[in-house]
């Protein structure tokens, strides 16, 4: 319609205005007049551009480079420095379910290489300081060498000497291992204690001892971060879930570890169950599946189970093992029907019938008795 400062056919042009700002009309000159039109197909792509726009000013520096990061393959040059970690931690704790599951994924990536790096610094550092404190010991030693004659005596005083230096600088490397490594720790004050009995060889043993003193076993195989474990009901196994998208079952006596592993999740396993009867375990990833495994034979029962359309996150079964659980990153909680007896019976009130006998010759063999498939049902025609 033809468009005037103070109406447009009988529409009053503030109106008109409103319109246009809103992209709902545009305002185009034709040949002297100015002609008001729908907006039609170029409705919407105003409105995209200002939420991309919007959504770009108030990404927060961590999401920007959590995108950046899934782009160009998960580097580890983009993950994130002390102090924009520390602003991540603190947005994400405030914000928690507003972050997609990529945006989790590089927060935890930037938490682990902190802390590996933080190692790093450390470990130079003690080298740095033991190196020190080995060159000054050296020089004793040294000139501990040039006084003494080489009498037997006096040579059994430089190899006790000797052995002192030695135990030392294995219980000063034990103490910077107490909290990374803990069982190295136990092994190195070992050995030093081993090599001299002092004082300070002793302290470091019950340092170590007195840090893990409930610890039986550390149990070492996984190639990422290992995100939930479960114990067998009769205890004697342990299955631990990791970010490799893979489990590993342990002899808990042993402290072995049982091959191979259970593989079919195409992302990190963040949630394990074993069923009540220890014949089944029950994992949900981040893949959104739910994989149910035969324990025994370490082999998948099912192809994985799809329902949820975000990251399963813990998972249980209840009962009798014949229901189980499952919720989700995106808000949803759903019961499943774990019980193999019941997917029998359901499958055959489906079928409704048996095999015939020239079913049965023809699927499982003539050589093999025929016999009914579904017991509550009677024998399929043509025997």
């Amino acid at each position: 319609m033809l468009w005037d400062t103070n109406s447009s056919e009988g529409l009053n042009s503030r109106v008109v205005s409103l319109l246009e700002e809103a992209h709902l009309v545009r305002i185009e000159q034709r040949r002297g007049p100015f002609w008001v039109e729908l907006t039609h197909d170029r409705l919407i792509e105003p409105i995209r551009k200002n939420n991309a726009i919007w959504r770009e000013e108030h990404l927060q520096v961590f999401q920007h480079r959590a995108a950046q990061w899934k782009r160009q393959g998960r580097p580890e040059t983009l993950l994130l420095g002390r102090k924009d970690l520390i602003n991540a931690e603190f947005w994400a704790g405030a914000h928690d379910a507003e972050m997609t599951d990529s945006e989790r994924a590089f927060l935890r990536a930037s938490q682990q290489a902190y802390v590996v790096a933080k190692q790093r610094r450390r470990f130079r550092r003690t080298i740095s300081s033991l190196s020190g404190i080995a060159i000054t010991i050296g020089l004793i030693a040294i000139t501990a060498l040039y006084f003494l004659s080489r009498s037997a005596e006096q040579l059994a005083q430089l190899k006790n000497l000797t052995q002192q230096f030695h135990s030392s600088q294995l219980a000063v490397q034990a103490r910077t291992f107490l909290d990374s490594q803990p069982d190295l720790a136990l092994l190195l004050s070992l050995e030093a204690y081993q090599v001299y009995d002092s004082v300070e060889t002793r302290s470091s043993l019950l340092s170590a001892l007195e840090s893990r003193l409930q610890v039986s076993a550390f149990l070492r195989s996984q190639t990422d971060g290992v995100t939930g474990v479960s114990f067998s009901p009769d205890g004697k196994l342990l299955a631990s879930s990791s970010a490799d998208d893979t489990i590993i079952l342990w002899d808990v006596v042993a402290h072995q570890r049982l091959d191979p592993p259970l593989a079919g999740h195409t992302d990190g396993v963040w949630s394990i169950a074993f069923s009540p009867d220890g014949k089944t375990l029950a994992s949900g990833s981040a893949d959104n599946t739910i994989i149910l495994w035969d324990v025994a034979a370490r082999k998948l029962f099912n192809p994985p189970i799809s329902g949820h359309t975000g990251a399963v996150g813990s998972i249980t079964f209840a009962g009798a093992g014949t229901l189980l659980a499952s919720v989700s990153t995106n808000r949803t909680l759903i019961l499943w029907d774990a019980s193999v007896e019941s997917w029998k019976a359901r499958a055959c009130r489906i079928a409704n019938r048996n095999l015939t006998q020239d079913e049965w010759n023809r699927f499982i063999g003539p050589d093999t008795s025929y016999r009914r498939t579904c017991d509550s049902l009677p024998p399929g025609a043509g025997r």
